[in-house]
């Protein structure tokens, strides 16, 4: 699966392109909402991307989004290891804490408006493929004796995953002078993949990560 997205994606920038490719350096504070009920949160992040516009409307992209912790908590229960342990379930809540490191790799199509435009405002639509590094922390309100309960998923403690993902974007940018440009846009990674986590409150599809950001691109040699 690896192997097949990395070919997609070399190819993509590899595509026939013509003129000057000119260079472009953006960055931006974003807000993320974690759709996954299991995860439910927000958080705040930064963006720092690289632009390399091979004509008017088209441009490849690299990306990396970073953030602070998102909190949540989530209700479970633990199971009784013998018919003679009172209570039989004990409930207790998991308190978790889940930070991003997102990167990707695509294209820039500009569907309106182009990347050196002076007046106006553009709207551009983003496309590649990324890697979403996750890091959760989870703290139980409740210390579960292992020799009398099964406390099952999740685990306490702190832990990793990771994710290849399909990164979709939408944008509106405007000019403000000669090469400089605000801009806010949507992004979310979409899971191609999904490697369980003992951390992860849901094991499946988590988690699903929404960005809305706002910030300036700068176009060098201009």
């Amino acid at each position: 699966m690896m192997q097949k997205i990395i070919t997609v994606v070399l190819l993509m920038l590899c595509a026939p392109v013509y003129g000057q490719v000119r260079f472009s350096f953006c960055t931006d504070v974003m807000v993320i909402r974690n759709l996954d009920k299991a995860h439910e949160s927000w958080a705040i992040g930064q963006t720092v991307q690289a632009n390399f516009h091979f004509n008017p409307r088209q441009a490849a992209y690299a990306w990396l989004s970073y953030s602070l912790p998102g909190r949540f908590e989530n209700s479970f229960a633990a199971e009784a290891v013998s018919p003679s342990v009172n209570p039989q379930v004990l409930p207790y809540e998991v308190r978790g804490r889940m930070s991003y490191n997102i990167y990707s790799l695509g294209l820039k199509q500009y569907l309106k408006g182009s990347y050196d435009a002076e007046t106006g405002w553009n709207l551009y639509a983003t496309g590649g493929f990324g890697l979403l590094a996750g890091k959760i922390a989870n703290t139980l309100s409740t210390a579960i004796d292992t020799a009398l309960y099964k406390a099952g998923i999740p685990v306490e403690g702190e832990g990793k995953f990771k994710r290849l993902t399909l990164d979709l974007g939408l944008g509106l940018e405007f000019p403000v002078a000669s090469g400089f440009y605000i801009y806010s846009d949507l992004r979310t990674p979409l899971l191609l993949t999904d490697y369980p986590s003992p951390f992860l409150h849901r094991r499946q599809q988590a988690p699903q990560p929404l960005m809305v950001s706002g910030g300036l691109r700068i176009l060098f040699d201009y």
